[in-house]
């Protein structure tokens, strides 16, 4: 999914459109974290950037290879915002964040 709407962003991590396709999507190999994140979002209708759970579980971190990919070809500094903001989208953890981080 986060390959998805990059291609389809032009780059952009456009985080809105992955939290909308978390919900509308069928996730393989779905995790407590993301069913959390889910039940916030969808259910509690909180706003995504408030949705993640406090969880340092390794989703987040599986998701971060696909950020990298446009900051390849153009780097930037905006790399940390997207690997920061994909990580709490679910898990609003700091050691998630820290190794998502430690890993990009």
């Amino acid at each position: 999914m986060t390959v998805e709407v990059l291609l389809e962003n032009n780059g952009y991590l456009n985080l809105k459109e992955l939290a909308d396709r978390f919900v509308r999507e069928r996730i393989f190999g779905i995790g407590s974290t993301i069913k959390g994140f889910i039940r916030n979002y969808k259910d509690k209708r909180k706003p995504w950037y408030l949705s993640g759970v406090h969880s340092a579980g390794n989703g987040a971190l599986m998701r971060i290879s696909p950020v990298l990919i446009p900051h390849i070809k153009k780097p930037s500094n905006e790399l940390w915002a997207d690997t920061l903001l994909s990580t709490l989208l679910t898990h609003n953890d700091p050691f998630a964040i820290s190794s998502s981080n430690c890993f990009r």
